[in-house]
Formats: C-alpha cells, sequence, structure tokens
C-alpha cells in the first residue's frame, strides 16, 4: 500500500493508525494531531511520522502518491477545511466524520476524491464491521486501497452512501444494544446465583459463540434460534418472556430511531 496519512489520533485515527501498521508493516504512515504529545507518542510506537503541521502532512503523502485520511471529529472539519482546503487538490481522502456526507465534504476540499467510512468502537481491537461508501466514478485502486484499510479495522462491507444511516443503526450505534444485552444476561445471572463477575464471562461467551456460529454455518438466526428450543422447554420460555416485553420490536424500533438521527444528522439538522 502507498503512504497513508492520518489527522486526528484520537480514538478512531489510532485504530486506523495501529490497524494498518500490524496489517501491513511497510505501510508508511504519518500522522499529525494538534495534541502533539499524544500524536508523537504513537508515531513512535508504530514506527511512523509526525508532521509539524498539516500541510507538511499534505506534502509527504503527495509526494507519496498516499492516502490520506480525516480522523476528525464533523465539528472540525469546516477549520480544517479553510486550514488545507485547497492544499487537498489531486488528494485521496477518506472522511470517517459522522453525520457528514460524501456530498457535504467534496467542497470543503475541492478537488480531491472522498470515500467515506462508517466503522464501530470495536475499531479499537479490530473488530468493527466498516461501512464503505464511494461515489460513482470513484478510481478502482482508490476503492480498492481504501476498503485494505477499511479491513484493518475488522471487516469491510461496500455500501451505498444511502445506506449509511441505517448502518449506524445496526452497527455504529447497534454495538451498545449489544453492550446493554450482555449487561441484561449478566445481570439475571446475578440475580438467580452467579456473582457478577462470572455471570458476565458466561454472558460475553455466549454472545461471542452466537456470532461465529451463525459466521461459520451461514445459518438464518431464527433457524438455530429453532434447533435450541425444545418444546415445553427452558429456552422457550425465556423466549417467551423476551416477547411478552416485545423484545423483537423494541430493538427494530432502537434500530429504527436511531437511523432517523442519523440521517438527521445528516440534513444539517441535528
Amino acid at each position: 500500500m502507498h503512504t497513508i496519512g492520518i489527522i486526528g489520533t484520537g480514538v478512531m485515527g489510532t485504530a486506523i493508525a495501529t490497524g494498518v501498521h500490524a496489517a501491513h508493516p511497510s505501510t508508511g504512515i504519518v500522522l499529525f494531531d494538534i495534541n502533539r504529545k499524544t500524536g508523537q507518542a504513537l508515531a513512535e510506537k508504530i514506527g511512523g511520522t509526525f508532521a509539524q503541521s498539516p500541510k507538511d502532512l499534505i506534502q509527504t503523502v503527495k509526494q507519496e502518491s498516499g492516502t490520506m485520511v480525516l480522523a476528525v471529529k464533523p465539528q472540525h472539519l469546516e477549520g480544517l477545511a479553510q486550514e488545507i482546503g485547497k492544499d487537498c487538490e489531486g488528494l485521496r481522502l477518506i472522511s470517517i466524520a459522522a453525520g457528514r456526507s460524501i456530498q457535504t465534504i467534496e467542497p470543503l476540499f475541492p478537488g480531491s476524491s472522498v470515500i467515506r467510512f462508517m466503522p464501530n468502537i470495536a475499531a479499537q481491537i479490530g473488530k468493527s464491521i466498516v461501512a464503505v461508501a464511494a461515489p460513482e466514478g470513484t478510481a478502482p485502486d482508490f476503492l480498492e486501497e481504501a476498503q485494505t484499510i477499511a479491513k484493518s479495522l475488522g471487516e469491510a462491507v461496500l455500501l451505498d452512501e444511502s445506506l449509511i444511516a441505517a448502518f449506524t443503526g445496526v452497527s455504529g450505534s447497534g454495538i451498545a444494544y449489544v453492550f446493554s444485552f450482555i449487561h441484561a444476561l449478566a445481570l439475571g445471572g446475578t440475580e438467580n446465583g452467579i456473582p457478577y463477575p462470572k455471570a458476565l464471562t458466561i454472558a460475553v461467551e455466549t454472545l461471542l459463540g452466537a456470532g461465529e456460529l451463525v459466521k461459520a454455518t451461514g445459518a438464518n438466526p431464527a433457524e438455530l434460534l429453532t434447533r435450541v428450543t425444545s418444546a415445553g422447554g427452558t429456552t422457550i420460555k425465556g423466549i417467551a418472556a423476551l416477547e411478552k416485553g416485545a423484545f423483537t420490536s423494541l430493538i427494530m424500533d432502537a434500530v429504527r430511531c436511531a437511523t432517523e438521527k442519523a440521517e438527521t444528522m445528516e440534513k444539517g439538522k441535528a
């Protein structure tokens, strides 16, 4: 892969830098962050380079025909664009800014080519699913490289940008629903006599096992549910209790509400 420049070394910027370094050790990585101490420490950790300014980073990326990742918060994009926007002509940019469409990013960095990522917090350990959205006409080699970068965070899925809000509802925010379920499952164990730390371990491993089973078999979760649910048994009693509380509808409502909020953010009405 070509050199990668990353502006912003917060949670996601750090995840991308460490993920790319782990998967592609020979790839040059140039970093910049307004918190120089943090940025320099990360550069030293991965054997990368810390640029003295965003303009210096851009110059290096251009010289190496590389890609630049904008790993800054959405509210900081305009300020960054005022500083470096005119210097980005011809650059390949990847943005991870939530709620900021490619259509709104491109005018800030005129003459650049933009691809959009939407990861979740599991990117910190290389276990995120990352949505990759690219406009029509994106150079195939840029799209391929973007997907390679995304895979350094976990798994990549290519989506039309119109589905990014729904992806946020399922994954970006959805991981929080899973945290809630894990906690609730552990509390249930505790209520029935298992100390919370052990109940939490049991709940986590159960969720991991369920996910891996779906992934490995390719089976519909509903099919696997029927396999484990015996007539008159313990599982159906638990499932009945979940549905008495409208479990399925609640999860679907959570996805819908988060999706609607993401769509509102996309329209600049957040």
